[in-house]
């Protein structure tokens, strides 16, 4: 049997020597696909001999496909003799109570059978995490033991973690370990991600902005957030603290933005949340000469939709 973790990666320096930290102490091997990273890491690869790189070539100029690139991720892992698959993003580590038991318990997952584990959103700070709402008490499927029926469904964007379907879960005390994810530490580039993220929808034209917008809304900052001190048995291993970039011009998901902006013409895009972002806001107001107006459901049909969902989710 063999553990191999599978990670997807685009311009990830910042926190990349912490996640291959975390992987190579439950990992056989590490397969990194790169997707036309402008950073460089390689110094960063020396440190962990248990990693395979390998480039993406997609188109440039597409929609980026995440499903597939996790579709050819699980490709290469089965190639290289995989039985037990590892897909955590590069932003996220296990926490240190993860790592006494961890192989043990990978390998006695059957054929099919997922590990869903916590996932804690830090927040703002390495020692907090947000704790209300769809942050509560939330788990994800992040470790599954391969079968030859699994595959991933297509989907552009929210593709899910592991394939095939979450029928076989096993739901992991989080006394045992848990997930830890980076992304509202870096708060203003993830604020530029979540904007990239809602072009992509609008481009995709599955939905109108006024529910992107709403799918959204969580990311946004209202200072009503319940944000917890992250308690010591959930504490996690840091090689480096994690590389915070204030440059907008250098993340890629601003730069993939102007992009639409260029391609589909920026009134386009009016209607969404993203013009809390000033240098999107600069840009609409040089090409368009007024301020932009979003579109967003009024307060009350908020509340009914989430009240919606809590029923729904209790029953």
């Amino acid at each position: 049997m063999k553990i191999i973790s599978l990670l997807p990666i685009k311009n990830e320096r910042w926190i990349l020597k912490n996640s291959l930290d975390s992987l190579s102490r439950v990992s056989d091997e590490i397969i990194i696909l790169d997707d036309r990273s402008s950073d460089d890491y390689s110094d960063i690869l020396e440190l962990f001999p248990k990693v395979i790189f390998l480039k993406n070539n997609d188109d440039n100029d597409a929609l980026v496909n995440m499903s597939e690139k996790r579709k050819k991720l699980l490709e290469l892992g089965r190639k290289r003799g995989g039985t037990h698959f590892i897909w955590l993003d590069a932003d996220e580590v296990f926490s240190s109570n993860f790592y006494e038991n961890a192989r043990e318990l990978i390998l006695s997952l059957k054929p099919g059978q997922k590990l869903q584990m916590k996932w804690l959103f830090l927040w703002k700070s390495m020692n907090k995490y947000r704790n209300d709402g769809v942050f509560n008490n939330l788990y994800k499927d992040f470790i599954v033991c391969d079968s030859p029926e699994l595959d991933f469904e297509d989907k552009i964007l929210s593709e899910g973690r592991t394939p095939g379907p979450n029928n076989n879960l096993i739901k992991l005390d989080d006394k045992k370990g848990v997930v830890i994810h980076f992304q509202y530490l870096d708060w203003y580039k993830n604020q530029v991600k979540q904007a990239w993220y809602r072009c992509s929808e609008l481009v995709e034209g599955k939905r109108n902005a006024k529910r992107i917008n709403n799918t959204y809304s969580i990311t946004l900052e209202s200072g009503k957030e319940k944000i917890l001190d992250l308690p010591d048995k959930l504490k996690f291993n840091i090689l480096d603290y994690p590389i915070i970039d204030s440059n907008t011009s250098n993340f890629w998901q601003y730069q993939e933005i102007i992009k639409f902006f260029d391609k589909y013409g920026i009134e386009f895009f009016e209607s969404l949340q993203i013009w809390h972002i000033p240098e999107l806001k600069k840009e609409f107001e040089k090409r368009v000469g007024r301020e932009p107006k979003s579109k967003t459901f009024p307060w009350f049909l908020i509340k009914l939709n989430d009240l919606k969902n809590k029923t729904k989710n209790k029953l």
